[in-house]
């Protein structure tokens, strides 16, 4: 399980301290005994996912996805200077913690923690309590030592909400049951039926609210770039087609233009030099002179991230079918950089009455009317 949990994400590794940090210290197991079942447990794990690096060495050749080398690991500031990093964590654990119940969320630790020192006292703490509770702060460190993520919904979170109401569950079952054993039955009834109308209400207005209004819904890309692009390219009457964008699912699904993704997701060479930001000469080599694609388009982060204007390559390349000064770029750096839809200088060059049809469709955000 830690092996698989491993290769689903990279964080996942943090899970492989789990069994030893809930192994060492049972007290019904020899020392010996423990030393075997770590040896068998370190051997397993080293044989299922070394087995599984070295498939990605040999196939990809990288030991991680292309998301590691995109988005980045853990955030670095938390390693270069934890003390100062520590009001963030506490901010960010806050607000996870409200996104479980709400004002339930901050009062469920408290009770918990005094639940949990009731157990200890009274030896009624389980090693079952004990495994979920490592495997819970396990969940709840790789979500903040994380960097933040722009998506919402703390999808980097996902393991911890289980296991905080698993646990939940556990330490307040065990508490009653051991303080009211009389009224245990009814208290577990009458709990358990106003978590699940409490979450209900909590959770159905929120689900609906994220569903009318998805982060980047699939349809969208569809309509605003994968039509978009298409459209260019029978406008254009070209038999092939190739474009660079950063939202690639849609348009892989849909267009039949050739697709390099600028966000690096499917593309090896562009999470290689953009992701780190230090090849960025790698990164214009690249897109100028390797693949060339037929359009490029560029919005917001992507456009800033990108900076293509800065190589004049660019230039000399391409030409714009629309563009425009990108409003957040101006609002997030203070300077002035266009995103919008470009095309090779050569094509419109060879194609101007088309061209032309194309710039007549667009409205002043490059799209169409």
């Amino acid at each position: 399980i830690a092996a698989l949990i491993s290769m689903t994400r990279p964080d996942g590794l943090a899970y492989v301290f789990a069994v030893p940090v809930i192994l060492l210290p049972a007290r019904t197991v020899t020392w010996k005994r423990k030393g075997i079942l770590l040896l068998l447990y370190a051997a397993a794990f080293g044989i299922t996912y070394g087995s599984f690096i070295a498939f990605r060495l040999a196939y990809f050749g990288a030991p991680l996805p292309n998301t590691y080398y995109m988005k980045g690991g853990f955030d670095p500031q938390i390693a270069n200077n934890l003390p100062d990093s520590l009001p963030r964590l506490l901010t960010k654990a806050g607000t996870l913690l409200q996104s479980v119940g709400n004002g339930f969320g901050v009062i469920l630790p408290p009770v918990l923690l005094i639940g949990s020192l009731y157990l200890l006292i009274a030896r009624r703490w389980t090693a079952r309590a004990w495994a979920i509770l490592v495997f819970m702060l396990g969940s709840l460190s790789i979500y903040l030592l994380l960097q933040p993520d722009w998506m919402g919904e703390y999808r980097f979170a996902t393991l911890f909400f289980p296991l905080f109401y698993l646990f939940s569950a556990l330490i307040i079952e065990a508490a009653l049951r051991r303080l009211y054993p009389r009224l245990y039955t009814a208290a577990m009834i009458v709990l358990t039926t106003a978590a699940m109308v409490g979450t209900f209400a909590l959770y159905a207005p929120r689900t609906e609210t994220f569903r009318q209004n998805p982060t980047v819904p699939f349809q969208y890309v569809r309509t605003v770039f994968a039509d978009r692009f298409d459209w260019y390219k029978q406008t254009l009457g070209l038999e092939r087609a190739s474009v660079l964008l950063p939202d690639v699912g849609a348009m892989l699904y849909y267009s039949d233009l050739t697709v390099y993704d600028l966000a690096g997701l499917t593309d090896q060479t562009v999470a290689r030099y953009l992701g780190t930001n230090i090849y960025r000469l790698g990164f214009y080599d690249y897109v100028f002179e390797t693949v060339t694609p037929t359009f490029i388009h560029t919005h917001g982060f992507w456009t800033q991230l990108s900076r293509l204007d800065a190589d004049p390559r660019f230039a000399e390349l391409y030409v714009p079918i629309c563009a425009y000064v990108d409003p957040w770029i101006k609002q997030n750096y203070g300077i002035e950089r266009e995103s919008g839809d470009f095309v090779l200088r050569s094509i419109a060059e060879a194609y101007p009455n088309e061209l032309a049809v194309l710039q007549q469709r667009l409205d002043a955000n490059c799209n169409l009317e």
